[in-house]
């Protein structure tokens, strides 16, 4: 509503992963998982509550790439499964759509370590989703794991400027973007993911202290008194 003239006095505490997060050792892919995969790599999508979070989208993009396959972490609204399952056969989501159910934050490991690259999308149809950085963004970066995103202002800055990851031509809403994006990534994945290997500690919740200090005291001054 009020545009610049409010974000020009307002502080922002990002939603970055902790350090102890970043620094815990790679995490192993359990037995049924592994048996799912049986050797494919796959795009990691967490969270997917509704369908602003494109899942139909992004499970569409998939069905067009061979020997990729979808991990989805998180309790998946009926809604969105009489979607896909109304729009694809049972059987064909079964061989390449993986859905985990809720998984504790610590447990995202496993499936954030592991995963070829995790993807991002957000419909901008809401103020929240243009201005959202999501936690599970950071957590993927975190954890060294390429990224891709939309075009929403505040996912796509942090992936243009770490490099880590495929900005798409729009936010999502296109499966064809969705499936370019993730070729793209395939086409030049060297390079994307020792990026985002290069970043995993940039951003981390103990670099907010300087933010909150600032929040807390008023004072533009935050340094330590001897």
């Amino acid at each position: 509503i009020y545009g610049k003239r409010a974000m020009s006095s307002t502080m922002v505490v990002p939603n970055y992963e902790s350090i102890s997060f970043i620094d815990k050792p790679y995490a192993n892919l359990n037995y049924k998982l592994k048996k799912f995969l049986k050797g494919r790599r796959y795009i990691y999508l967490q969270n997917p509550i509704g369908k602003d979070r494109l899942l139909l989208e992004v499970v569409s993009a998939i069905f067009q790439l061979t020997d990729m396959v979808l991990v989805v972490t998180g309790n998946v609204p009926n809604e969105l499964l009489n979607d896909i399952y109304s729009k694809f056969d049972s059987d064909k989501v079964a061989k390449s759509v993986y859905f985990t159910g809720l998984v504790p934050e610590i447990n995202l490991l496993e499936y954030i370590d592991n995963a070829y690259a995790a993807i991002v999308v957000y419909k901008k149809n809401k103020k929240n989703n243009e201005l959202a950085e999501p936690n599970k963004l950071y957590q993927s970066i975190a954890r060294g794991t390429p990224v891709i995103v939309g075009i929403n202002d505040s996912i796509s800055k942090v992936v243009k400027k770490t490099k880590g990851g495929v900005v798409l031509i729009d936010d999502g809403s296109s499966v064809q973007s969705i499936s370019d994006g993730i070729t793209e990534l395939i086409n030049n994945y060297e390079r994307y993911k020792k990026n985002s290997i290069k970043i995993r500690g940039v951003y981390s919740w103990e670099k907010n202290e300087d933010v909150l200090c600032k929040v807390v005291t008023g004072s533009g001054d935050c340094q330590p008194k001897l």
